[in-house]
C-alpha cells in the first residue's frame, strides 16, 4: 500500500466518490498528471487527497501510478493522445483542459511525453504550453467550455458543474482556488476585489452556485436548468435564479 504516499493521477479523467464504490455520489474529478496524497484503502480504493485543493475522497487504486514532475499543461478541451506523431496513427487516449504532462521532446508539430510504465504517448504542440505560462485571457478560456454538458462533480469536456468550471480555469491561469462554490465565495486572495457591478471577469455568486461575467449584462455558467454550459443575460438570469435559491451573495472581480 502507499499509505501517506505521493502519486499522479494517470487515467484521463478520475471519478472521486464519497465512499468506497461508484453507486456513491461524485464529489469532483482528478485530471491526468494532478498529484494525490492515498490516506487509506479499502479492497481495490484508495482515499486520497488532491494536492492542488485539498480535496478528499475514494477513487480506483488503478487510476494513480509513478509520473514524473509535470512540465507543461494541456490548454484545449479535448486533446487526443497519439501512439506515434502520426495523425493516422491509433488514439491511445485523450486528455482534458488542464491536464498535467512531462515534455520528453517538441516540435513545432509534435511534443513527445511520458505516460506510465515509461511508454509515450505524441500530442499536436499546439495544444499544450509551458506549466508556468498565465494565459490572461479568462474569457476566451472558458468559452472553451460553451454547451459542454452540465455534470454534478464533473470536471471535464465530458461534463462539468458550475464551480468546477471557474477551479479550471484559474488552475489554468496558475492561481489555486477551492473546488466549491461555497469555500469559492469566502476565498480571501490577492487577485479577487469584491465589486457590486457585473462586468467582465467578475465572479457572481449565490447560494451554492457561481457564474462569471463576460460583459457588463451576460454571464456564463454550467447549470442545472440549460444542462449545460451557457451564456445568457444576466437579468433574465438573475430573477430565475432568485426563485431557485435567493438573491445574490456577492460579487468578486479576478485580477489578472
Amino acid at each position: 500500500m502507499f499509505k501517506n504516499c505521493n502519486l499522479r493521477i494517470i487515467k484521463n479523467i478520475v471519478s472521486v466518490y464519497k465512499n468506497f464504490n461508484n453507486k456513491t455520489n461524485l464529489e469532483t474529478q482528478f485530471l491526468f498528471g494532478e498529484k494525490v496524497k492515498i490516506i487509506n484503502e479499502k479492497k481495490n480504493w484508495y482515499f486520497c487527497k488532491s494536492q492542488n485543493d485539498d480535496y478528499k475522497g475514494w477513487i480506483l487504486k488503478n487510476a494513480v501510478g509513478s509520473l514524473p514532475e509535470p512540465t507543461h499543461k494541456t490548454i484545449k478541451l479535448n486533446t487526443l493522445v497519439f501512439s506515434k506523431p502520426n495523425i493516422k496513427s491509433q488514439t491511445i487516449m485523450h486528455l482534458s483542459y488542464n491536464s498535467l504532462i512531462k515534455v520528453e521532446k517538441s516540435n513545432k508539430e509534435w511534443t513527445s511525453f511520458k505516460l506510465p510504465n515509461n511508454k509515450i504517448g505524441y500530442i499536436l504542440t499546439e495544444n499544450i504550453v509551458s506549466i508556468s505560462k498565465k494565459r490572461k485571457n479568462i474569457i476566451k478560456n472558458i468559452k472553451l467550455f460553451f454547451k459542454v454538458p452540465y455534470l454534478w462533480g464533473g470536471k471535464s469536456f465530458l461534463g462539468i458543474d458550475c464551480s468546477g468550471l471557474i477551479q479550471l480555469i484559474l488552475n489554468n491561469q496558475n492561481l489555486k482556488f477551492p473546488r466549491n462554490s461555497k469555500d469559492q465565495m469566502i476565498c480571501q486572495n490577492e487577485f479577487l476585489l469584491e465589486t457590486e457591478n457585473l462586468e467582465k471577469n467578475v465572479l457572481v455568486f449565490w447560494e451554492n452556485h457561481v457564474a462569471l461575467g463576460v460583459s457588463e449584462n451576460k454571464i456564463i455558467h454550467a447549470n442545472a436548468f440549460h444542462k449545460c454550459v451557457e451564456i445568457e443575460n444576466f437579468e433574465s438570469a438573475e430573477k430565475r435564479i432568485k426563485k431557485e435559491v435567493g438573491e445574490i451573495l456577492c460579487m468578486k472581480k479576478i485580477i489578472v
